[in-house]
């Protein structure tokens, strides 16, 4: 299931959730004003680019925007049969100084490349019933999180999560399906004894269903925000979640690395070993992704005010002894 992102408060309309207004839809174009292509070495980029038939500067109408764009790139990338996960993005902006402009996230795994996420799941596991019940009644498209539930929902599902944790921590481990897995991972995001939830919650945030990822990772923020300062954040599964292809994989990592940074404990480790991921970050065309990099890379470096991309660099290698290579 394809999600809405809202980016720096502009309203970052991913494909097929475009606004309610037919004429509009139908009338207007977007322009693809930015291209990257994560996962293949930066000298490869433009030979890829020519392979997929995409260039910055055309219009599409938004209502063709899968079938004149989204759908080939992947059909096309497929077809090469040198990677083994391709996935095309677009985030389309509607309002504000971005209007009309959309960026196209492409990301390719080839085939020699092991990315650290989960085995797949081949267990049938199911919610428990009053879990289910309360997704059913209560539940919509936005999921149950903490932003998105009345107070009253979060006593209740604080009290399904604490009253059926053995059943979720199962099926959250085990049920084949991601959304059994994902709902398993919501519900238990309210259990009462939060370090509990959070330990559990990283466990599973290398999931191998990308919306699974995205769910994890918004249920486990608040979690890692109540335990800062009490304890030591493992850095690691968000250190491994930088470096996956996906767009929201990279943002979710980069937001929960600035919530860790908050802690001096660990800040030169952070620094270190996700410096080179968010230089490269930084360097992509989408707005969204290069501003939370350079925020991300102000906090880690601890500079006094915001730097260039340069001295942020500069600051990498004479800390790591290291020459960043894009």
């Amino acid at each position: 299931m394809k999600r809405q992102t809202s980016i720096m408060g502009v309203l970052a309309v991913l494909l097929g959730t475009l606004p309610a207004s037919p004429a509009r839809a139908s009338d207007r174009s977007t322009v693809i004003k930015g291209i990257d292509i994560v996962g293949v070495p930066s000298a490869q980029v433009s030979d890829l680019l020519r392979v997929l038939g995409l260039k910055e500067g055309m219009q599409v109408p938004y209502i063709r925007l899968s079938e004149a764009v989204v759908q080939p790139a992947e059909a096309r990338l497929a077809g090469t049969g040198r990677f083994r996960e391709v996935s095309v993005r677009p985030t389309t902006f509607i309002g504000g100084d971005e209007d009309g402009a959309t960026y196209l996230s492409i990301s390719v795994i080839d085939r020699s490349v092991e990315i650290r996420s989960k085995p797949r799941f081949q267990g049938h596991r199911e919610l428990p019933k009053p879990v289910q019940a309360f997704f059913s009644e209560r539940v919509r498209g936005l999921g149950a999180f903490r932003e998105t539930l009345l107070p009253s929902d979060r006593d209740r599902l604080e009290g399904l999560a604490e009253a059926h944790a053995a059943e979720l921590e199962a099926a959250l481990r085990e049920a084949a399906d991601p959304m059994i897995r994902s709902r398993a991972a919501q519900t238990m995001g309210f259990h009462p004894d939060a370090r509990h939830a959070r330990r559990l919650l990283q466990e599973a945030l290398l999931d191998p269903d990308s919306g699974m990822r995205r769910d994890v990772a918004r249920a486990l923020q608040p979690l890692v925000e109540r335990q800062i300062g009490r304890e030591p954040i493992p850095l690691e599964p968000f250190l491994a979640l930088i470096r996956f292809p996906e767009p929201a994989d990279r943002m979710n990592a980069t937001s929960m690395l600035l919530t860790i940074a908050r802690q001096r404990e660990g800040r030169d480790r952070l620094f270190r070993e996700a410096g080179a991921p968010l230089l490269a970050m930084a360097r992509l065309k989408h707005p969204g992704e290069r501003a939370l990099a350079l925020e991300a890379l102000q906090a880690l470096s601890q500079a006094p005010a915001p730097e260039s991309w340069e001295r942020y660099r500069e600051i990498w290698e004479k800390a790591t002894a290291q020459r960043f290579s894009p």
